[in-house]
């Protein structure tokens, strides 16, 4: 709903004339362009679909394009959704075209005003300048998506993932189906966790490493120069000395880099110099002569003559309560990351999405209930969740339900429900809150603790679940009638909590993480197509057949020995009626053995290569919602 309720203010304030650009009019392009691709998402159009009338729509937009002073941002429920992307440019949209980027009172950017710029520190604003190896997905600024990592390990190949280096993190809670990952995680070669905790993704290491507490060392903070509201500088200095023998994250992340480039054949002699340098100092001296040149060098930076004017290490140090640097100040378009120094507010990619957006209102199904997750202020991240002094009190694992749809569902306060996706099914309390709107629910972001071998006490006594182990049937459904190869399906897709229906034929959707635990015997299973790529061992398609199913088709190929690989066109003559675990092969081997053996067969084939031209595998969701 977020993207269709920006889209239709915007369309409101360009069909009655109110774009007013301001300042950054006179570098920004694409204007027009937008303006033509928001025209359909009138506010009666997205009304049904954002639970707000068309008025209410119009008055918003005209009331904030008529504010003297208004700024729109999004946080990470516009993020993390199907329309990410789409809604969080359209939020910037909003801004520019009522004249509130890089003004005071709207949108602002701290770095130039700040003590550093952070904005500097970021690397350059890049995409699509290479893809994924297995899905094709586009990087962007160096960074692949999470949701493709798992792949990355699993799939066989040049430049397969078979090691890994986590700082802090536990992604097999805060990832896209963190189960597959995990199952990842416990194939690779070598695993090194920068962390304090054993937890559901660092039990998996082959190392950890704990760095000293936070409290154990100096702190010059630059990330959250990003989003602050007006220009600081400040030195925390540590609190407590740490335990001898003890490393800082700095000293740990140093270390490991000299004896990675040492592993892969040795460092440029420079570069080792500085590497030596920088460990006969010490972390702690070579981080303090980084600050200090960063300072020295910054937007409020002192230079570096002996007695120049402004900030360096050791003033920002004297100053016991930090240094107020004032208000935020305009910097556009000086500090735009495009070379032309100008602002696209049309780019193609974000443009061509809307029409993604714009088959969600011709979409008549019934949408049921949506979910979302959210995050507790004192539970933020999965490591609170192992602090007593945060997790006391009442659960805050829940699952969080307008009082209207609990009624229609006889769900009461504190009932336990079950949320079955085709993927999984949790069981949590229900907690009823007039504040949700309606038709849509809510489960919070890092649960799902207890994991084996992990080693979190308190969290395991407030485990919960994990919203990342769920998607619904809803998704099977738009998946079937918006297929991004195959087309639109002309049929009617519909979907309910535990079926969807094509035609009029209603086919039962069962999700359960254990394959020996399907109804396969109660439904009189005589075959099981096995197209999760998660159980491709011969132990795992057994479970199909030990739960009541006579034959197992796997749609990859086999981790060990099964009863037979079939290809279409090679070698289907030697399936025998005792075969019962049987594999197709690969998507990529179907594709070309036919071709290869009709060649071969006829003119024969000394060599060769192939290219490869695939779509996204594993989380089809990624592809087509």
């Amino acid at each position: 709903s977020d993207p269709l309720l920006v889209a239709a203010m915007l369309q409101t304030l360009f069909a009655e004339g109110l774009v007013r650009l301001g300042r950054v009019e006179g570098f920004t392009d694409g204007v027009e362009e937008l303006g033509r691709r928001i025209a359909p998402f009138t506010p009666e159009a997205v009304a049904g679909r954002v639970g707000m009338d068309a008025q209410t729509i119009r008055r918003i937009a005209r009331e904030f394009a008529g504010a003297e002073r208004a700024v729109a941002y999004g946080r990470i429920g516009t993020s993390t959704v199907a329309f990410g992307a789409t809604a969080t440019w359209l939020v910037e949209c909003l801004n520019v075209v009522t004249g509130n980027l890089d003004r005071e009172g709207g949108m602002m950017f701290p770095g130039p005003s700040s003590a550093v710029n952070a904005l500097s520190l970021l690397p350059p604003s890049k995409r699509g300048r290479w893809r994924s190896r297995t899905r094709g997905t586009p990087e962007f600024m160096g960074e692949l998506p999470a949701a493709t990592l798992a792949d990355e390990m699993t799939t066989p190949g040049a430049g397969q993932i078979r090691a890994l280096l986590t700082i802090a993190g536990n992604p097999v809670l805060s990832s896209p189906a963190g189960h597959r990952l995990a199952e990842a995680l416990g194939g690779l070669d070598f695993m090194v966790a920068v962390d304090f905790y054993l937890n559901e993704t660092t039990r998996h290491a082959h190392v950890i490493l704990p760095p000293v507490g936070p409290l154990e060392h100096d702190h010059f903070d630059l990330i959250f120069q990003l989003v602050a509201v007006r220009a600081t500088a400040r030195w925390s200095p540590k609190v407590f000395d740490a335990p001898e023998g003890t490393r800082t994250d700095a000293e740990i992340l140093l270390e490991l880099g000299r004896r990675l480039r040492w592993a892969r054949g040795g460092a440029h002699r420079a570069k080792a110099l500085g590497y030596r340098a920088m460990l006969a100092l010490g972390a702690e001296r070579t981080v303090g002569l980084m600050m200090d040149y960063v300072l020295r060098s910054g937007p409020r930076g002192a230079g570096f003559k002996p007695f120049g004017e402004g900030l360096s290490l050791k003033r920002v140090r004297d100053s016991v309560h930090g240094i107020d640097l004032g208000p935020l100040e305009p910097c556009l378009p000086k500090h735009l990351p495009a070379k032309s120094k100008r602002i696209d507010l049309a780019p193609q990619e974000l443009r061509e999405d809307l029409g993604r957006l714009r088959a969600v209102l011709e979409d008549g199904s019934e949408p049921g209930l949506v979910l979302i997750g959210r995050r507790h202020v004192r539970t933020n991240n999965s490591w609170s969740h192992n602090l007593p002094s945060l997790v006391k009190g009442p659960d805050r694992c829940t699952l969080l339900i307008h009082p209207t749809d609990a009624a229609a569902r006889g769900v009461g306060e504190g009932d336990r429900v079950a949320d079955t996706s085709r993927v999984g099914s949790v069981e949590v309390p229900a907690e009823l809150d007039d504040g949700m709107m309606p038709g849509v629910v809510s489960l919070p972001h890092g649960y799902g603790h207890g994991a084996e071998g992990a080693r979190m006490k308190v969290a395991r006594e407030h485990a919960g679940v994990s919203i990342n182990d769920l998607t619904d049937p809803k998704t099977l459904a738009h998946l079937l009638k918006y297929d991004t190869v195959s087309g639109r399906y002309p049929g009617k897709v519909a979907a309910g909590k535990d079926w969807i229906s094509v035609d009029g034929n209603k086919i039962q959707i069962t999700a359960e993480r254990d394959p020996a635990k399907l109804p396969h015997k109660a439904n009189k299973i005589d075959f099981v197509v096995e197209s999760t790529g998660v159980f491709s061992s011969r132990a795992d398609c057994q479970k199909h057949l030990d739960a009541g199913a006579k034959k197992v088709l796997l749609t990859v190929p086999p981790k060990d020995a099964i009863d037979a690989m079939i290809v279409m066109g090679v070698n289907q003559e030697s399936l025998k009626p005792e075969d019962k675990i049987i594999s197709n092969a690969s998507c990529t081997t179907n594709c070309l053995v036919p071709v290869v053996k009709v060649l071969n067969d006829a003119i024969g084939i000394d060599h060769g290569f192939m290219t490869t031209i695939h779509s996204y595998t594993g989380d089809q969701p990624t592809l087509d919602t």
